[in-house]
């Protein structure tokens, strides 16, 4: 009988550790050209019902840390300042709650890597800036140009831009669909897919 109830405390223990929510460690620092110790980052959720302040975190010698466990009503958070002043210091980040540890590096272009959906955001992050600046570039060129035959060949090269960078939405979400990236995801950029594309992904909002 001793011997049964070992076994079945052991199996209740292993379940409870197996179902116990395992936290996000986020280990990161802050623009380096200024001390903002004692200034506050909030934490705030981007994919609830209402976006929330869930967390916050003090700054202290350029670093901060912070845990931030799964939950049922959100799975991507907003990492910013809310002092006006310093948000011409550090970009806001964006994070999956996923388990591991994560470096972030909140910057002019803040930067994450360290967790696997983590890593694909800012690999997706890293594209879209890139993108812009090509949009920059190229409409910079548009207004500067002066014949028209140039303005159509800038004309269509923007256009070609524009579904390259489709078809790398479109990707990038359906590589994701399984996961909280790809559907927060697909909330964001679902007006800019073709009806066929919306119909071959099959999410629901």
């Amino acid at each position: 009988m001793k011997k049964i109830t070992l076994f079945l405390t052991v199996i209740c223990i292993a379940f409870s550790a197996c179902n116990k929510k395992q936290p996000l460690t986020i280990q990161g620092t802050v623009n380096p050209s200024k001390d903002f110790t004692g200034e506050m980052l909030y934490v705030i959720s981007m994919d609830a019902v209402n976006n929330a302040v869930v967390d916050s975190v003090a700054i202290k010698d350029k670093t901060f840390s912070l845990s931030i466990l799964p939950s049922d009503s959100f799975n991507i958070v907003r990492i910013t300042p809310r002092n006006g002043l310093l948000t011409y210091f550090m970009q806001p980040l964006l994070v999956v709650i996923e388990l591991g540890t994560l470096s972030a590096d909140l910057n002019l272009s803040s930067s994450s890597h360290g967790a696997p959906l983590n890593d694909k955001l800012q690999q997706w992050k890293e594209k879209k800036e890139a993108d812009n600046q090509t949009f920059i570039t190229l409409h910079k060129k548009l207004g500067e140009s002066k014949e028209e035959a140039e303005k159509e060949m800038i004309k269509q090269e923007i256009e070609t831009q524009k579904t390259l960078s489709g078809e790398y939405n479109y990707l990038f979400v359906t590589e994701n669909k399984g996961n909280a990236l790809g559907k927060f995801f697909y909330k964001m950029l679902k007006e800019s897919f073709t009806p066929e594309q919306v119909a071959a992904l099959k999410m629901e909002e």
